[in-house]
């Protein structure tokens, strides 16, 4: 049975709690991403960015800021030895992502043998950021071994041209999508509600993309206006509209995990249980409060 002192007044978190409550276990799962430091300690999922720092696309949001986070895997050989070592010191797996190109792509090319050659030779579990990768790279990325495929899926052409740069992204998104169906890749398609001058995404577009993926599991995420970047002064999504649009998302997608990713603005403890209310599932780095 749930707990009632849980449940919300408002009539669309309610449905979205009961839809989530009839299709999952009554459990939070909780994350803390390598990249970031509670209590002094870093999480146990490090980030390692194959570009160091440079990024060639300049995504207006971004500019390759989040690359500053990362481990420094530009040289094939640190990036190797570095990862030996991570399984050495236990650590249960690492995200692999970098700057992109003016295409906004990576260059995996050099770096597909060398992920084989960890898969091969430790446990770990390899997440990486593809950036618009084509069909052929995927299907190698897939042979090396690669466990998880996150990209971001943005809903629109107009989105990919105002903020992403790149004038055929859509279309390229929906092809990477079609490889990684093709070669059953596990994704975690992450979405960024307010790119578009704190607007909500299409919700429509979003669940079309996402249902062609089959993955049935997805990351929300709210756009952090970055000092140093040509967004840094524009609007984020509210709260409230953030909430709504998940709770919209639970009821477009019942059986589907929804995790509330790291990026948005902490500390807000009523902005986290209001999302778990709306049918999360997953949360990175939550409030101790929320937790209690």
């Amino acid at each position: 049975m749930p707990d009632f002192r849980q449940i919300p007044v408002e009539p669309h978190l309610q449905q979205a709690w009961f839809l989530t409550r009839e299709n999952f276990d009554p459990v939070l799962d909780v994350y803390h991403p390598g990249m970031f430091r509670v209590d002094g300690v870093f999480g146990d999922y490090p980030a390692i960015s194959i570009t160091g720092r440079v990024c060639m696309l300049q995504c207006l949001h971004c500019a390759g800021k989040l690359l500053k986070g990362m481990h420094d895997g530009s040289d094939p050989g640190k990036f190797i030895s570095r990862l030996q070592r991570y399984a050495e010191q236990g650590k249960p797996g690492v995200l692999i992502s970098g700057g992109a190109d003016e295409n906004g792509q990576l260059p995996w090319k050099k770096y597909i043998p060398l992920i084989h050659e960890v898969k091969r030779s430790t446990s770990l579990h390899i997440s990486i950021h593809t950036g618009l990768a084509d069909s052929d790279t995927i299907a190698q990325l897939r042979n090396a071994g690669v466990d998880n495929f996150m990209f971001d899926l943005v809903p629109s052409q107009e989105l990919f041209s105002s903020v992403f740069r790149l004038s055929d992204g859509f279309q390229r998104m929906q092809n990477m999508i079609k490889a990684m169906v093709r070669h059953k890749c596990f994704t975690t398609p992450h979405i960024i509600l307010g790119l578009d001058n704190g607007q909500p995404e299409s919700l429509r577009s979003i669940t079309g993309q996402l249902i062609k993926l089959k993955s049935e599991t997805v990351v929300i995420v709210q756009f952090m206006p970055l000092r140093g970047t040509e967004m840094a002064h524009s609007p984020t999504i509210k709260a409230e509209k953030l909430i709504k649009f998940i709770a919209e998302m639970r009821q477009a997608l019942p059986t589907w995990r929804l995790s509330l990713g790291c990026a948005r603005r902490r500390p807000d403890h009523d902005l986290e249980v209001q999302a778990i209310q709306a049918g999360i599932n997953a949360i990175a780095l939550p409030e101790e409060q929320t937790l209690r």
